[in-house]
């Protein structure tokens, strides 16, 4: 007779199992267990609630549209001309690669739905009765855990999913036992060791931490960890400039505008200079652009000069304030055009280039930092990425494995993927793959004293993953599937809130200025228990 039971989680308030007899405890259904021996384990009518007021089920679907449909365009095509019986085929094929794999069904939803839920992999939320159209919640509701529909006659195929998280959704932060005692900032060893070990007994029930065996050792049994790299994209909406639809004042990414990693910035410091220096922006020879070279940091004189405007969006995020960059006098193109005017050749359409206002841009806190207070300029999301450079060669493993399938094709046998496609920030080595998934706080410095003295960078989640790194930075040229589909096979069920997304990278919130150089030593300060 199986042990196992289902119990909710009281700070995520979601279901997931328990063993009575191994103290084991997971999220995802046990191995070897049937859907109808799931439904006969002890706690079982928790699954049917999930997370959902009374009455309601959470679904994914995947939407192939045709030229029948209400509205026949999409984020991908703007006008859909397939028919009805296209439509249908193409799904059928998607059925016959889904099999009754979840995950296969959220890869595929990703890339080929034709619903902006998309983004998330199909996934619809929460709903109730007289929310969807009558077929689709008619098949949705007939559904149990885990199943997948047949095509049904809106042409979706849906299916419902418990979206339980694989990590422990109670965190403590664990100071590293360094063992220079002179260091003002660290406690005594038997104090850490005691903390340490109230942190093991409240974290999740049950839930093993893969680095329980390293909780007591000098900076968690890490060896020598170094800064291996540091990038900076200075106007590809990674710090204070970015460049935006000269009509609606949208900010462009390389996702809308691929060839837009080939422009190359480069940053030339002059502190002598009133400007701290110049920022230098070049194009492929090849584009007809002439390089032009911009201030560092503008003055207030500059900026006063330059229009301000207020309604600047980027995601979320509909009211930024921005400068729209002139050409200085001292400073012309060898063509005497406009920053926005060599810009708009480029992108073939009105751009401007914009210099972050004043105005705050909060970061949206976190699981694991619910309560961050932390701003941001005009990065995605958060001020740095830190990404430890074995992960790469880790994707290159699994990349290996599966090519010739799924559109990969045959000259990634040898080709490498190279560490500026996911655009970190700060990139170590010495860590390992993916360690810092585990990491709460790191510190910087020269060595273990000067990085021990340094406020840290802060680990605030974990970087969920699109289409942009499939587009190379030597090229511009967007790749079908690497390395999207090969993350979509080994890195999903990474953030506790959305477990179909890949995730490579952790964002990072700096706690004060400092400076960083490559050849840095790299300190585990806090990890997540």
């Amino acid at each position: 007779m199986t042990q196992w039971e289902v119990r909710m989680s009281n700070s995520r308030r979601v279901p997931y199992f328990y063993n009575a007899e191994t103290k084991e405890a997971v999220w995802d259904p046990p191995a070897g267990l049937s859907k109808q021996e799931i439904k006969a384990l002890p706690g079982a009518e928790l699954l049917s609630g999930g997370g959902g007021a009374s009455g309601q089920v959470k679904a994914s679907h995947l939407l192939v549209k045709h030229s029948g449909s209400r509205r026949p365009a999409s984020w991908k095509e703007a006008n859909i001309t397939r028919s009805k019986e296209e439509a249908i085929d193409i799904l059928k094929g998607y059925q016959a690669e889904i099999g009754d794999s979840g995950e296969k069904f959220g890869e595929l939803a990703k890339v080929h739905s034709d619903c902006s839920s998309h983004e998330k992999n199909g996934d619809l939320g929460w709903f109730g009765r007289g929310q969807m159209q009558k077929p689709f919640e008619d098949a949705t509701f007939a559904l149990e855990v885990g199943e997948i529909s047949d095509i049904i006659s809106i042409f979706a195929l849906i299916a419902t999913f418990s979206y339980w998280s694989l990590k422990p959704s109670t965190f403590r932060l664990a100071s590293s036992p360094i063992t220079n005692t002179n260091m003002a900032t660290i406690a005594s060893i038997e104090q850490e060791q005691n903390e340490l070990k109230e942190a093991m007994e409240a974290a999740t029930k049950g839930v093993p931490l893969p680095y329980a065996d390293r909780l007591d050792k000098p900076n968690f049994g890490y060896g020598n960890i170094k800064v291996s790299k540091l990038l900076v994209h200075p106007i590809k909406n990674d710090r204070k400039w970015a460049i935006i639809d000269a009509t609606k004042h949208v900010v462009i990414t390389a996702r809308d505008v691929a060839k837009m990693v080939l422009i190359t910035p480069k940053v030339e410091v002059d502190e002598d200079s009133p400007y701290g220096g110049v920022l230098r922006i070049s194009f492929p020879q090849d584009s007809g652009c002439d390089e032009f070279v911009i201030p560092l940091r503008p003055t207030e004189d500059i900026l006063k000069a330059w229009s301000l405007i207020n309604d600047i969006q980027l995601w979320d995020d509909l009211d930024l304030d921005g400068y729209i960059c002139d050409t200085l006098p001292s400073m012309p193109s060898a063509s005497g055009r406009s920053v926005s005017s060599i810009l708009s050749a480029y992108f073939e359409k009105p751009v401007h280039l914009v210099y972050k206002g004043a105005r705050p841009r909060q970061c949206d806190p976190t699981s694991q930092f619910p309560s961050l207070k932390a701003t941001a300029v005009y990065q995605d999301g958060y001020p740095l990425l830190v990404l430890s450079e074995e992960n790469v060669k880790a994707v290159e493993k699994e990349l290996r494995r599966h090519v010739g399938t799924q559109g990969i094709e045959e000259r990634w046998a040898t080709d490498e993927i190279v560490v500026e496609r996911f655009r970190p920030n700060i990139v170590i080595q010495g860590a390992g793959p993916f360690e810092e998934d585990y990491w709460e706080e790191i510190c910087i410095g020269r060595d273990v004293s000067s990085a021990l003295n340094h406020a840290g960078i802060l680990l605030v989640s974990k970087c969920a993953r699109c289409l942009l790194p499939n587009v190379s930075p030597e090229t511009g040229i967007r790749d079908k599937a690497v390395p999207f589909k090969v993350l979509m096979k080994f890195r999903t069920g990474i953030i506790p809130d959305d477990k179909w997304k890949p995730c490579v990278g952790c964002n990072g919130v700096p706690r004060s200025e400092g400076m960083i150089s490559v050849g840095d030593v790299v300190v585990v300060r806090k990890m997540i228990v």
